[in-house]
């Protein structure tokens, strides 16, 4: 697969065509207090890359193998004002996702807490209700914001835009944050950004690839101020480790292995 390709064009055509059905069909209020909306994801082994790491609380569920879902947040061009969160809206009820829960826990995970997920009760209070009087049918709701979040993540192929590029997760080799951003914008044709963390040495690790939506939920290249503010959060021009999936947790020294970082 590589750009351009046909596999490559009915793939992303699966995630516009499908996962937006009818995305011009409805009226997306005059002001719905935000202006786009972000798909944030985690890669696995950067999920617990923090001090719940030493504690052994965090987890990567088993079947979990690919880019997973962080949240679905409406945002904003500009910080002032911010864009909403915590909207009124009813509870978090578990069991409104029943439908979708043996799919949520691994492609949407807790991992701080896999055996008794929490996460979602935040994603839903904090960001899903302020998609309710939005006029966006998809993200209405709780069992819709959650089945969508699946239906993106399935339908996006990150890993498969970072590998046709020749970049592989690794632990012999980083890379730097304009690879990293140029073969997401090749493969795609619109521009996603990279997200860094790190790790308790100080070393900068890939976290996650986000894509932005405008508000009839068609993929668009995300605001040039956020690339760069991600760029200086991945410390510039240090490379980025994009560590493995099946990368040792419960370590307090989880990447001192890794010579090319130090």
């Amino acid at each position: 697969n590589y750009p351009g390709s046909n596999s490559t064009m009915l793939h992303l055509a699966f995630a516009v065509l499908v996962a937006f059905a009818c995305a011009s069909a409805w009226p997306v209020v005059d002001d719905p207090g935000f202006d786009y909306i972000l798909l944030a994801t985690f890669w696995p082994s950067a999920g617990c890359l923090s001090d719940d790491l030493v504690a052994g609380k965090c987890g990567i569920p088993a079947a979990t193998s690919t880019f997973t879902v962080h949240g679905i947040w409406p945002s904003a061009f500009s910080t002032s004002p911010d864009p909403p969160n915590n909207c009124a809206g009813p509870a978090y009820d578990a069991d409104l996702l029943s439908p979708i829960w043996d799919r949520l826990v691994v492609e949407w995970p807790d991992y701080l807490y896999p055996d008794h997920p929490t996460f979602y009760t935040h994603e839903w209070s904090k960001h899903g209700t302020c998609f309710l009087e939005a006029g966006i049918p998809q993200l209405t709701g709780e069992l819709n914001y959650f089945s969508f979040g699946l239906q993106l993540i399935e339908g996006l192929p990150l890993e498969n835009a970072l590998r046709v590029a020749g970049i592989y997760p690794s632990a012999a080799r980083a890379y730097s944050f304009d690879d990293l951003q140029a073969a997401l914008g090749s493969y795609f044709g619109f521009q996603p950004f990279v997200q860094c963390t790190s790790d308790h040495f100080s070393h900068t690790i890939l976290r996650s690839v986000n894509v932005c939506f405008d508000l009839s939920l068609a993929p668009v290249d995300c605001p040039a101020d956020r690339i760069e503010a991600s760029r200086s959060g991945c410390s510039g021009h240090r490379p980025v480790a994009y560590l493995r999936r099946s990368f040792p947790l419960g370590s307090a020294t989880p990447c001192t292995s890794l010579p090319y970082l130090h």
